[in-house]
């Protein structure tokens, strides 16, 4: 057990656009494909269904989140600068769990947006050596594939657009974000900000110089918002067919 969720000497070691990588991709995928077909049946909830749906959501992200960091304090290996890591995709877990149990609509869109610019980055280019037989590989999954179902489960559950303005406001918030954890990270010497493993991926693309590579972080988090913003048309798209008929 202490091996599994410490991930130490994994068996299956993780690689991009490995055999693990993919599978995990066709899952996520996948996961959209369900909301899409269901998506009639996902609007006509009812308030108790809803909300069955958010706190087991909740649950889901507090206990991934909740074993991770006790796991590493049970076994005396947490150190609050190392593993604390206020990422902009943990941030935003946070931040979707709050919502989820204030349940203010407004604010799905711009958590919506976030988890996009975040998580996809690090979808395709994750930060990960550990496999299947390590709890991180779920952490991560769960933190961040999920996290993109989630976010947009809860925008097709309440029927909500995500509009250019909307994307905006998204861009906005990660920059006070990302701004906010450098501060952090400066003054108390933490690893709050973006994981520097994602940065050395760039190297395989040959991008040394490290402003290009936050300049390629950048525009692949927009990209990202992007995917968001054409998955939530497509979803709109298919009620205005449906409403017509």
């Amino acid at each position: 057990m202490k091996k599994f969720l410490l991930s130490q000497n994994t068996s299956f070691p993780f690689t991009n656009f490995g055999l693990q990588h993919i599978l995990i991709l066709i899952l996520t995928i996948l996961c959209f494909i369900i909301i899409y077909v269901n998506q009639s049946k996902l609007q006509m909830l009812n308030y108790k269904q809803d909300k069955k749906i958010r706190f087991t959501i909740i649950i889901v992200l507090l206990l991934n989140m909740f074993i991770y960091r006790v796991s590493y304090m049970y076994y005396g290996v947490y150190d609050i600068k190392l593993h604390l890591s206020l990422y902009l995709c943990h941030i935003t877990n946070y931040l979707f769990v709050i919502l989820l149990l204030i349940n203010y609509k407004t604010f799905y869109k711009i958590i919506y947006g976030l988890s996009w610019i975040s998580c996809f980055v690090s979808i395709l280019y994750p930060s990960l050596s550990e496999g299947i037989d390590s709890f991180i590989f779920y952490t991560f999954f769960i933190s961040h594939n999920l996290l993109l179902v989630f976010t947009t489960l809860m925008m097709v559950i309440n029927n909500l657009k995500f509009s250019l303005c909307d994307c905006f406001k998204s861009i906005i918030c990660a920059i006070m974000i990302i701004v906010f954890t450098y501060v952090v990270n400066y003054d108390f010497g933490t690893r709050f900000n973006t994981p520097n493993s994602i940065l050395y991926n760039f190297d395989n693309l040959y991008v040394v110089n490290i402003y290009l590579k936050y300049l390629l972080l950048f525009l692949i988090g927009l990209i990202g918002l992007l995917a968001g913003y054409i998955i939530n048309k497509i979803y709109s798209c298919r009620r205005k067919n449906e409403k017509s008929i």
